[in-house]
């Protein structure tokens, strides 16, 4: 490539970086320097390649840390964040290893996949916090019918009445089965 179009696109990439919007630029520059920082840990100092982006597997050995556990959202925001980095060092034509986006996001998927597959097995977050959760056992019952006939209001007992054929007619327990069908 000759000179004068290699100059054109630096310029162009370098009025691309400055012209992103500020925010962006800001959450990402965040997100780099960590990048950069974990790979002056990890790469020694004489690989002049240790910030490149690549899409290959890299064995880390693990220094004692406990592994951060991040939702799907930082994880996204963390490849945007690389793949930008990836994209400029692409036009700067530092980078020709293909783009890693389109693998982290498919690798991103199937952990969702996954995760969501092992939330739907455990019933996580189902009829949390709800006015059956925690009421199991007849002893429990028991306390807490005793609690709002012992308050003697009008309101309280149709409280108690309304927690009790709520949970009658949304209950699993083998008696209840039959009342729900009449």
């Amino acid at each position: 490539m000759n000179m004068r179009m290699h100059q054109a696109l630096q310029e162009t990439a370098r009025l691309a970086k400055e012209t992103a919007p500020q925010s962006t630029r800001k959450s990402y520059d965040r997100l780099i320097a960590e990048f950069k920082a974990w790979c002056e840990e990890t790469f020694s100092a004489s690989d002049p390649t240790r910030y490149l982006v690549v899409c290959r597997k890299t064995k880390v050995p693990r220094k004692g840390k406990e592994p951060e556990h991040l939702k799907y959202s930082a994880i996204d925001q963390y490849v945007s964040a690389i793949t930008s980095l990836y994209r400029e060092q692409v036009k700067l034509g530092a980078n020709c290893h293909p783009e890693p986006r389109p693998y982290v996001k498919d690798l991103l998927r199937a952990h969702k996949c996954m995760e969501d597959k092992k939330k739907r097995e455990q019933n996580v977050d189902r009829a949390a916090n709800t006015y059956s959760d925690g009421y199991t056992t007849t002893e429990e019952l028991i306390k807490f019918s005793d609690y709002y006939f012992g308050l003697n209001t009008s309101e309280d007992l149709r409280n108690c009445l309304e927690f009790f054929f709520g949970s009658l007619f949304t209950s699993s327990w083998p008696q209840c089965q039959s009342c729900r069908t009449c």
